[in-house]
């Protein structure tokens, strides 16, 4: 069996349509949804034969097939936990051991170990975003940084908003306000831009997080744990999350500590609608069809496509091979696929297709036509792979 990860498709046919797609964007993390039944798809596909196969694969094989594989390897209690996972992938697929390194994506990894080592039923949890905060200032403009900040729901932009110029450096911290409250739900990237006056955005840094691990407070329990609002669902008025800079993408690559310093850390301040009144209200969250369709409310949309009770996994080691198959990165971009190595009169049913949202727009506050969307950037490399050699003579690794 074959299962892709992509941005484009092929035809089926040529495995034998042994084809499953779970298809999430590059240098992204999939959506939280799509892990699960990706890892429940390929445990069946493994389980009906000794013989069988299942083949991973994207653009390079390397950063999304390593979210899905280390995700799989949890799932099977392979690993206690995604440090070693994630360590076991980077050093059979990569000689230099950089194998998943993008922040988001290793943040999904952790997200998903934490739903089945707890036994949590994953459910969207759905927030008001007031504000986010800078500790320490930027160094874009030498002497500071005019940022400001994009918020993606899916695909569909939900909030831009004003540019802060002229921040200057020397500030402890500093807040940016949110005048109305963005209602969120579920998987959210944020894009951060510097914009000097009479000077074009250039972005400063990016990052996902799900709002079912918002922090419902600072402090963590006795046992060390913290509370998140998906395990406390309006247990607190206020829920923040804190990433420092090592976890946030493409800052996390300013090892000489130019343009962020050591410190650096971004805090995002959410309240909850339901003790703010406003559950059932008219508020408003971008569903996964974009904005050609209508809205779902937040507590539609927090009914749907909640994830199942994890069951209590206790099979040692991995029920039958992997091989994680990679493809030159010169090579046209294909999908993360698994292929199934047995005829197609082995299999009872049709594989199921996940298929990502259309492409939509839409923000509460417009910047000029330059700022308003970043489809103008190029395709930027978050990863810290730098050497293409470092794919030779690892064309397959066994796991």
């Amino acid at each position: 069996m074959k299962q892709g990860c992509t941005e484009r498709s092929y035809d089926p046919d040529r495995f034998h349509g042994r084809v499953v797609a779970y298809p999430f964007e590059d240098h992204n993390p999939p959506r939280l949804e799509l892990i699960k039944p990706f890892c429940e798809d390929l445990d069946e596909w493994l389980k009906k034969s000794d013989e069988n196969i299942a083949a991973i694969h994207c653009k390079a094989g390397k950063g999304r097939t390593g979210v899905m594989i280390c995700a799989y390897m949890l799932h099977r209690n392979k690993f206690d936990n995604t440090k070693e996972a994630l360590r076991f992938y980077g050093q059979a697929r990569t000689q230099d051991e950089k194998g998943v390194t993008i922040p988001s994506q290793r943040r999904y990894v952790e997200y998903y170990e934490y739903l089945i080592r707890n036994k949590l039923n994953y459910k969207p949890v759905a927030l008001l975003l007031k504000g986010i905060e800078f500790i320490t200032v930027p160094m874009h403009n030498g002497s500071g940084c005019s940022p400001f900040f994009e918020v993606y729901q899916l695909k569909v932009r939900v909030y831009t908003s004003k540019v802060y110029e002229d921040i200057k450096k020397g500030q402890t911290s500093f807040y940016m306000p949110i005048e109305q409250s963005v209602p969120l739900c579920g998987d959210i990237k944020v894009v951060f831009y510097n914009k000097p006056r009479m000077k074009k955005k250039d972005k400063m840094f990016q990052f996902w997080l799900n709002t079912f691990f918002v922090e419902a407070d600072d402090k963590p329990k006795e046992n060390g744990r913290k509370s998140w609002a998906g395990e406390v669902p309006g247990s607190s008025n206020y829920y923040t999350v804190t990433i420092p800079k090592c976890e946030l993408d493409k800052a996390n690559k300013d090892k000489a500590h130019k343009l962020f310093s050591p410190n650096f850390q971004v805090k995002l301040h959410f309240t909850n609608p339901e003790n703010c009144g406003l559950y059932n209200s008219s508020l408003k969250v971008p569903d996964q069809q974009g904005l050609r369709h209508r809205s779902k409310t937040l507590e539609q949309i927090c009914d749907k496509n909640s994830t199942t009770n994890h069951s209590d996994h206790s099979v040692d080691g991995m029920p039958h091979s992997i091989t994680a198959l990679t493809l030159n990165s010169r090579r046209e971009n294909q999908s993360p696929v698994i292929t199934r190595t047995r005829s197609p009169s082995h299999m009872t049913h049709e594989r199921p297709k996940f298929m990502l949202p259309s492409n939509g727009e839409g923000s509460s506050d417009q910047l000029s036509s330059e700022a308003n969307s970043d489809t103008d950037f190029p395709e930027e490399d978050l990863s810290d792979t730098d050497d293409e050699e470092e794919w030779n003579d690892l064309e397959t690794t066994a796991v």
